[in-house]
Formats: structure tokens, sequence, C-alpha cells
């Protein structure tokens, strides 16, 4: 892990920024964090919050994590009255794999970045969390953000109100709304927070902690409540669902736990009143949706402004590394996908994927599930054979796709004279007919996706 506190003051650890994220404490005297502000000892947060993702099970001792086979990188952004802004998505983007200044490269990227933190921001999100969680996205990970604890609406506090990432509502330990949780109409999900105000100590989260009032003096356990409690028992399901394909990115993850939640019970607040989210996430259902989406893989397209190319892939790493500049500049994500095959089950064949062969052909990337225009592709010197990039299924002889499969159309930009070819692939009927309008050539139905 590592430590992305630049204030010593807050750090609390005698320095700035370094490689040892192992929290100092961050107790406070009287008005040490602002007039009135009375003394506090040390919270032991993130061991909390760590405990509940990944506590050890089967051993006998403590409590059990949701995921007690994930690794867990510690990413230090907190300590003595908060922190800041710039260390926060600092962290960000170093814990998914990207470069921050003065700091080295991480080199175990995480898949879940666990957010049990915020501030109020009535404005809306602001633009450096927004970069740094797009930058994030990009990469594949899921950012799982706890909704706050000032039982007001989350479209009022960083980063809960931030596009992409997925907030977690708390509920108690009867599926009601927590008497301290944020809501929002905007809700996606919620999970157990539990809450002691209600219910004492036996209706709080018990997970890891530190021992001390100040500096650490070993390791206990303890009850605490909060959404940053029931942000990681997401964050656990995720990385579950992971284990079990790890294709899944961030935004199919976050899909998975909305669509797989529970229902909240009749008579509780979140079922009358819909600001709780999609339901109370479920790590059973969740892991099923997995495991059977294990069968799919995702294919993400990409244009270049100054190429004016398409492309595709079906590679989680290729798409992160076309992200992060790996690629070269020009590249952005269209947001464009659809599903493919993982392999060949349901009639699904091999996409054959063929590059442009560097000083004979285009700078670009041509597919084809058709056997016969594969081996022909292969004898042209134009072009070099890369392998399989997906599967999918071929279309009828009538040029179309079976009722339960998806239309993929391509489209040719008539620039061979140039040695500029290249195609793009889509589901979209309307940007497929765009092309054409504007001089591209219209090639029909060359795929069939899954629905």
């Amino acid at each position: 892990g590592y430590d992305f506190i630049a204030s010593a003051a807050i750090g609390n650890d005698g320095n700035g920024r370094d490689n040892d994220a192992t929290d100092p404490g961050d107790w406070v005297t009287a008005g040490q964090c602002g007039a009135g502000e009375p003394a506090d000892s040390s919270s032991w947060h993130g061991t909390h919050v760590a405990g509940i993702v990944g506590a050890s099970g089967d051993n006998g001792i403590g409590g059990a994590g949701v995921n007690w086979r994930t690794r867990i990188l510690p990413v230090r952004v907190l300590g003595r009255c908060g922190g800041t802004v710039s260390d926060i998505v600092d962290g960000i983007r170093w814990a998914a794999g990207l470069p921050v200044p003065g700091v080295p490269l991480n080199p175990t990227p995480a898949q879940v970045i666990n957010l049990s933190l915020g501030g109020y921001s009535p404005t809306g999100c602001q633009r450096s969390y927004r970069d740094a969680i797009a930058e994030a996205r990009g990469q594949g990970s899921l950012l799982v953000v706890a909704a706050g604890n000032e039982a007001d609406d989350f479209e009022q506090y960083v980063p809960a109100n931030c596009e992409g990432v997925l907030t977690v509502v708390a509920v108690d330990p009867f599926g009601d709304l927590a008497s301290y949780s944020n809501y929002s109409f905007a809700g996606q999900v919620s999970a157990p927070g539990g809450d002691i105000s209600r219910y004492g100590a036996i209706g709080g989260i018990r997970s890891t902690l530190g021992a001390g009032t100040t500096s650490l003096t070993g390791y206990t356990y303890g009850a605490l409540h909060g959404t940053s409690m029931a942000a990681p028992h997401v964050a656990g399901i995720a990385s579950l669902a992971l284990g079990l394909n790890p294709q899944l990115v961030g935004e199919e993850l976050r899909f998975i736990i909305e669509l797989a939640s529970t229902p909240f019970p009749a008579d509780s607040t979140c079922q009358s009143v819909p600001v709780c989210g999609s339901g109370i996430a479920s790590t059973l259902t969740s892991a099923g949706v997995a495991a059977v989406m294990a069968d799919y893989q995702l294919v993400y397209e990409f244009y270049n402004e100054d190429l004016k190319h398409y492309f595709r892939t079906g590679a989680k790493s290729e798409a992160a590394g076309i992200n992060r500049g790996a690629a070269g500049a020009g590249w952005f994500d269209t947001g464009d996908y659809f599903y493919g095959w993982a392999g060949p089950t349901d009639g699904a064949v091999p996409v054959c994927r063929f590059y442009g062969t560097p000083g004979k052909g285009p700078n670009s990337h041509f597919y084809t599930a058709s056997a016969a225009e594969c081996e022909l592709v292969k004898k042209d010197p134009g072009w070099t054979y890369e392998g399989t990039g997906f599967y999918a299924k071929m279309p009828r002889a009538d040029g179309t796709c079976a009722a339960d499969d998806v239309p993929v159309y391509r489209a040719y930009n008539n620039r061979w004279r140039e040695n500029d070819s290249n195609h793009r692939f889509t589901t979209s009927r309307e940007a497929y007919d765009a092309l054409v309008a504007s001089g591209w050539a219209g090639e029909g139905v060359m795929l069939c996706a899954f629905s």
C-alpha cells in the first residue's frame, strides 16, 4: 500500500507521503479540528473497513470478512481532522494503477476501490473527483462509495454524488434505512451498516480494530456503524464476483450487484419510499450472476479522432491500456459495447482479428467471423493475423440474427486507395445508417452478439 497524506500534521506520522500505510492513529485534542470541536480517540476506521472486506475466515478467531481470500491494498488518504481532496484523488489514481507524480507506480492495481469517506458538496461532484473517477473506471475498476452519515440526500455529498461510482446506503439489522444514513431517489444499492443508535452495540457491525486510544498498541475487535461499514460489504461482494469471473470490469460489477440485490422488507422505509436503491446487496445472487456471465465477453469500442478510425477489443487488459494511453494519443472509449461469447458455446464461432501489416497495410484492425473471409485475408500481405478477438455467431443466410441475438452491422470507410481502410462494427442501426449517409459503404449484418 501507500500513505498519500502529504501533510505531516494530518498524517500524524511525522512525515508526508511514503510507502508505509500503517495507521498511527487519528486522535485529536479539543479544538484541534476547529473551534468547539471535542477531543477524540483514534478511530482505527480503515482497519475496521478492511476487516469487513476480507478478515480471515475459517480460523476460529474474531469474525470473517465477506471475502477472506481477497487481497487488501491499503491506500491511506485520511488522518487527523479528515483529509484533502488532492490526497484522495491521487490515492484513487494510484490504487487503479495510474501514474501519480513523485510516487512509484502501483505494481498491484486494485480492481475494486472502496471509498468509505465523503464531504459536503452541494454544488455536485468536483472536477478533480470526476477526472480521477473517470480514469479509474477506464482501468476497469469499480469504485464503491459510502453514501454518508448525515441523514440527508447524498446528492449533496462527494464522492457519493459522482457519476460512475456505486454509492451504498446503509440499512439496519432489520433491513430498514439506518437512522444516520444518507439516501437519495438516485440511490443505487444498500448494505448492512448497523445502527448502534437504535439497537446498542449488538446492532453494530463487528470487525477488526486497532487497540489504543491514541497510538497503536495492538489489535482487537469492536462494533461500529455507518455507511463506511456498508460500502465494504459491497466491495467484498465485488471481489467475490471477480474471483469467479476475472474478466468482469467495474461497470459490469455495478450492474450485477444492483440487479442481484434482495428486495427490502415489506414494512421498511426503503420499500415504501424508493430512496435506498435497488435493494440490499446479495452475496449469493451476485456471485451466481457473475459465474453465469463468465460464458460471455464484453467487446469494447474505441475511436481515434486523429485517425478517424474505430477499434474493437474483447480484452479487459487491452482496453485498460488504451485508456491510459498505451496505444498512443487520440483514442477514447465510445461506450458502444456489445457482448460476444468467451468461447465456442451456443453455436458461437471465433472472430478472426487482423492488423494492417506495418509498412504494407493500414494502421487499422479488421474482424470477421466468416471462416472463408478469414482464410482469404490471411493470404493478403497487407494484413497480419492476430488470432481470435472474441466469439460471435454468424448471421443467417438472409443476413439476420436469431430473435434472441443482437445484429452487429459493419460499415467500411472506402479508403483502400489511401491505404487507410477502417471498419466500424456497431449494434446501433442509427449509427450504422449515419456512417452510410456520410459515405461509408454499408456491408450489412456481419456478426450476431449476445442479447
